[in-house]
């Protein structure tokens, strides 16, 4: 069965690193995933990142 792209890739939060504390806070997350899969990704493309009880967000993959 190919790959259905509409279907998410799931993942474990490894650890996050505070980039930048205060109000605006940036914070990156490195994850692994949890079915052996991963995605390939260009710069410039973006992903919708759930986590569950928390909500969602849009990111953009800048490299």
């Amino acid at each position: 069965m190919p790959h259905n792209i509409y279907l998410p890739n799931l993942a474990r939060v490894i650890y996050i690193k505070d980039e930048v504390p205060g109000e605006r806070a940036i914070r990156t997350f490195h994850l692994e995933p949890l079915d052996g899969g991963w995605f390939d990704h260009e710069c410039g493309q973006c992903a919708m990142l759930s986590v569950f009880g928390r909500g969602e967000a849009l990111i953009s993959i800048a490299s």
